[in-house]
């Protein structure tokens, strides 16, 4: 067996394996990251027993919503929650009305 020394007259000399850098240390806490964040986002799906809602629905950036089936039902999504934020913020109102009288 014959290994390289570093007195060899071998073209370009002896071969040392680099050692690891900032990058490579960059590279495994980007790893490391990205494993943490699959690990988070299954167990908050896991609680939601990976349950999504049917209604929502994405859009492209800059989408008025104007003749998209996809934009008009955002819209429509859009008018119920609406709808439901006036009911809560009157019901807030009256009990914050009635804890005023008594």
């Amino acid at each position: 067996m014959i290994v390289s020394t570093p007195n060899s007259t071998e073209p370009g000399g002896s071969y040392h394996k680099p050692g690891a850098d900032v990058y490579t240390f960059l590279l495994v806490l980007a790893l490391l990251a990205l494993l943490l964040g699959i690990l988070y986002l299954h167990l908050e799906m896991q609680a939601y027993e990976y349950q999504m809602k049917d209604n929502v629905t994405v859009g492209m950036a800059g989408d008025n919503g104007g003749s998209s089936v996809a934009g008009r039902r955002s819209m429509r999504i859009t008018d119920q929650r609406q709808k439901t934020c006036d009911q809560r913020n009157d019901a807030l109102k009256m009990a914050r009305s009635r804890a005023i009288r008594t």
